[in-house]
């Protein structure tokens, strides 16, 4: 590791935490950035040749967890958990990923689901369903004995 590996991370680190909002997920206070944090790297006028490892060294060193990566038309959500230390930021491209903290995932899943299903009241909706269901049964049980009395 190199020592500018360290030095771009807390300086990318300091960046998004400055661009962030605090948010609280169930019960949790954390720090959140939502955007571009290509943009945001990008700022920082470093080379971007160091991008990949400051990136990974922040996600293996605990700093940062990554729970949207942002594409054409939809922002990153990075949760940002503590500033790199010398001592342990590691960033060997070798180290396993860390998994993204359970709460602020079904928080973004929940916002996810909100926006698909919109206004829908889904427990009406199972009630109209189930009433529908109720009436076709009731509807083919008529037939059924329609067709058994005229077989007889």
């Amino acid at each position: 590791m190199g020592n500018k590996v360290y030095e771009y991370a807390t300086e990318f680190f300091t960046a998004l935490d400055s661009a962030a909002t605090t948010e609280s997920v169930n019960g949790k206070t954390v720090r959140v950035f939502r955007g571009s944090i290509v943009e945001i790297y990008e700022s920082l006028n470093v080379s971007r040749s160091y991008y990949s490892e400051v990136r990974h060294g922040l996600i293996t060193s605990e700093c940062i967890t990554i729970l949207q990566q942002g594409v054409r038309g939809s922002q990153s959500i990075v949760l940002l958990h503590r500033p790199p230390v010398e001592g342990s930021f590691n960033s060997a491209k070798d180290i396993a990923l860390t998994r993204p903290d359970e709460a602020a995932i079904l928080s973004q899943t929940v916002n996810d689901l909100r926006r698909l299903i919109g206004s829908v009241n889904i427990v009406d909706a199972l009630v109209s369903i189930e009433q529908r269901f109720a009436r076709l049964e009731d509807r083919i049980t008529q037939i059924e004995h329609q067709i058994q009395i005229k077989g007889e």
